[in-house]
């Protein structure tokens, strides 16, 4: 089972940082993140003096978990938090609401584990942590890019796309972005198992026209990084040359068998060509690892040493 880890920040919890208008929107995004990683099995900690540091607000404990909604709403650093999201906090997370063991920063360091801190979400740009489920898959697929096989494959992953419940979301969003989940719901309730690969694929891909060839190494190549794929910057440049300039880009992760495998992207088609470590095509698969068409011999990799 992989090991993974998060942990919150000081920082993390300091409503100061937010307009009053914002903070109970913030503290419910930490809240769900919370609980994304209780049901993902992460590990939570807080940072060394977490819960004994003194708040713009005060004490953790004193003047906001266990306080009287009084004296919460009394209290100006806390101004804009309701009623709603105190109850909430003092129902759901007494009595350590992110994690009972606090981490040292050396001892955060040593982890060799993938992980990530986090905390609310400030609406910046760029935060020194993740805030919300997106941003830790994107911490989390990045590590097992760095560390090929060190994801331990579950019996239930699919064998090309480990991680593809956070490349559907990828794709989920682009559907969102060209304003077609009106139609992506209508799809759902026909046939929910095809409904993403049918409407990404269609209504979205299909419309690129002429920049299909662009668009398709622009996903293509999130949808592989977020199942823990590697770009194969030679291998790339070695099977374009073979195939007479035509354009290729090829991707390699380390496989539930401990072994090299394979995945090209097809411009052309907006799809994947799928080889296993010998280079031997597999299949056309779309953007979901659901086929598209069978194997063929004339799309094995040229430049695999068997």
């Amino acid at each position: 089972m992989n090991t993974e880890y998060a942990r919150l920040l000081i920082s993390g919890l300091e409503f100061s940082r937010f307009p009053p208008e914002s903070r109970s929107g913030a503290f419910e995004g930490l809240k769900q993140l919370v609980g994304f990683f209780s049901g993902e099995d992460v590990h939570m900690r807080v940072q060394s003096g977490f819960y004994a540091h003194a708040y713009s607000f005060g004490n953790i404990y004193n003047d906001f978990i266990y306080a009287s909604w009084p004296e919460v709403s009394a209290n100006k650093a806390l101004e804009g938090i309701t009623q709603t999201v105190h109850q909430a906090l003092a129902a759901s997370f007494m009595p350590h609401p992110f994690g009972d063991t606090e981490i040292s920063d050396a001892e955060w360091e040593a982890l060799s584990e993938a992980k990530a801190d986090y905390g609310m979400r400030t609406g910046a740009k760029r935060e020194p942590y993740v805030t919300d489920s997106m941003s830790w898959h994107e911490v989390r697929s990045r590590y097992y890019r760095e560390h090929p096989g060190a994801y331990e494959w579950r019996p239930g992953d699919n064998d090309f796309f480990p991680n593809r419940r956070f490349s559907d979301l990828l794709l989920e969003k682009e559907i969102e972005r060209a304003g077609k989940n009106e139609k992506y719901e209508v799809a759902k309730n026909v046939n929910p198992d095809t409904a993403l690969a049918a409407i990404f694929h269609s209504d979205v891909a299909a419309a690129r026209g002429r920049d299909l060839a662009g668009y398709t190494a622009e996903i293509g190549s999130k949808v592989c990084e977020a199942n823990f794929y590697a770009f194969e910057a030679e291998l790339t440049a070695k099977e374009t040359h073979l195939n007479k300039g035509s354009l290729r880009s090829i991707w390699s992760a380390i496989n539930r068998h401990g072994e090299k495998q394979y995945i090209s992207l097809d411009f052309r088609h907006c799809m994947m060509e799928f080889h296993d470590k010998n280079g031997v095509h597999l299949g056309e698969f779309r953007f979901t690892a659901q086929d598209n068409s069978p194997a063929e011999v004339s799309h094995n990799l040229k430049c695999i040493d068997a």
